[in-house]
């Protein structure tokens, strides 16, 4: 009976352990679940994949945005194999040398030709892969050459070499603390690209036949839909994109800092140590009205990114190196003695913030700093621009910049900062956003400094989205469905 009584009692403590085991278990199982169902801080994973559709199972799109945002970001700007232009073998984190996926996109003006033929489109060579070697293609008696002819509102004949521009949107050009021009550059990818000239649409007459009711102008979207559509209601299938492809259309504009042949920036350190560089080659037009080839070391300093998704229409992140300029809110307390690219806190003489001190004629000249006009009284450097965020990064993408710079804290990408996604809530009408003041946007405001430095007009900023909405074809009625590059002229280039 002692035995039998041991034996039971035995039985019992094994079976009280079990349980506790088990339900322990379970309760750390469901605690993870739990975890894992409210977690809305996803982990930075670094891959060359792009992304086709942002993850929306879960709630806090914020997060979900931007971390779409910042694995586009990596992926476009994987180093790449020369041969092919495809990711390369090497991670982000090595191969500086190496041109990245993007810059093998082709730029607007290699597909819309001035003559409305189909274009005979060749593979871009970057730099990195010519093996560029100094000022090789530059006239050194070359001395003071006008930039850019201003865009205009007519068409106007291009050339297949002018893929840099100093204008963006229109406005004057942005100058930076050392006095150079910012330059900046428009790249579409093949899924753009093929879609274009496969159906015609680099010549006007090929694109009479579209109209805002029952043939809308559509580019390709992304086919591939993620757990959990977006927005969750049941008509949306109904979004309007009739060309699905794998991926969608994407463009993108980049903004590049000019660099002394030396690549040591005024600050005293070395460029390639916080920016990605590389070398852009460019035409400026003489007093003779003679073409001549310039080419410069560059810093990245904004990376505008737009793509086109299966369920959100059109998806904007924006980014930016982060000495690029301070909060206007935090002023005067980040007047400190920081180097900022676009901001001088020892500014003495035309420093009111955010506005245009450029002078016409905008004019290049072969000793750093390039950017200078002419006066009665001769040649003038360009005064530089004083240049503050009136939008505060978001507080969202203030913790995915820490978790993604931390990922790539080996290598100069760490240097880089999402600024803000843009996407719309109601992709079935999106067209009316203009007239409603924006709503049915999220966030309402987004500007990046490098390239929309002087309509932020305020605190308030100024969207993407919006000023997409106005994006039209040659007929200026009919919708180019958010893409200012189907009119082909200097003008909506530098949109």
């Amino acid at each position: 009976m002692v035995k039998m009584s041991l034996h039971r009692r035995f039985i019992s403590i094994l079976y009280v352990i079990l349980t506790c085991v088990v339900c322990g278990g379970l309760l750390l199982l469901s605690s993870e679940n739990a975890r894992t169902q409210t977690d809305n801080s996803p982990r930075a994973e670094l891959s060359a994949t792009i992304p086709v559709n942002p993850s929306l199972v879960h709630d806090n799109r914020d997060i979900k945005f931007g971390d779409f945002a910042w694995q586009t970001f990596v992926a476009l700007n994987w180093p790449a194999d020369c041969q092919t232009g495809l990711p390369s073998q090497e991670q982000i984190g090595q191969a500086h040398d190496k041109a990245r996926v993007w810059e093998f996109y082709h730029f607007p003006e290699d597909v819309f030709q001035s003559d409305g033929e189909k274009p005979e489109l060749q593979p871009i060579v970057p730099p990195q892969c010519l093996g560029f070697n100094g000022n090789q293609s530059v006239d050194q008696d070359l001395r003071l050459t006008e930039f850019a002819s201003e865009p205009t509102i007519e068409s106007e004949k291009l050339k297949s070499t002018d893929h840099l521009h100093i204008f963006s949107r229109g406005q004057e050009p942005l100058i930076d603390r050392a006095g150079n021009y910012i330059l900046n550059e428009i790249r579409m990818n093949p899924v753009e690209v093929n879609q274009i000239v496969d159906s015609g649409w680099y010549s006007d007459k090929n694109l009479q036949g579209f109209n805002n009711t029952d043939n809308l102008f559509q580019l390709a979207c992304s086919a591939k839909e993620p757990n959990g559509t977006f927005p969750q209601t049941p008509d949306h299938l109904n979004v309007p994109c009739k060309v699905n492809t794998w991926m969608g259309a994407i463009e993108i504009k980049a903004s590049w800092m000019v660099l002394p042949d030396s690549k040591v920036l005024p600050d005293g350190s070395s460029a390639p140590d916080k920016y990605y560089t590389t070398k852009r080659t460019f035409n400026v037009t003489t007093p003779e009205n003679k073409t001549e080839k310039t080419t410069v070391p560059v810093a990245l300093v904004g990376f505008h990114i737009m793509q086109k998704t299966s369920q959100q229409g059109w998806i904007w992140a924006t980014f930016e190196h982060n000495n690029n300029a301070p909060d206007n809110a935090s002023l005067p307390a980040s007047r400190d003695q920081k180097h900022y690219n676009l901001y001088s806190s020892e500014c003495t003489e035309n420093c009111q913030v955010n506005t245009p001190y450029v002078k016409k004629p905008y004019l290049w000249r072969q000793d750093f700093p390039h950017a200078v006009t002419t006066t009665v009284t001769g040649v003038e450097e360009q005064t530089p621009s004083q240049i503050t965020r009136l939008v505060p990064i978001p507080k969202f993408a203030q913790s995915l910049n820490e978790k993604w710079q931390k990922k790539l804290a080996t290598s100069v990408w760490r240097n880089y900062q999402l600024i803000g996604v843009q996407w719309l809530e109601n992709p079935y009408d999106p067209y009316k956003l203009a007239e409603v003041g924006g709503r049915g946007v999220t966030p309402l405001r987004l500007a990046n400094v490098t390239l929309e430095p002087y309509v932020q007009i305020d605190e308030k900023g100024n969207s993407c989205i919006t000023c997409h909405t106005l994006a039209k074809l040659r007929d200026k009625k009919t919708y180019a469905d958010f893409s200012f590059l189907l009119l082909p002229n200097q003008d909506n280039f530098n949109q």
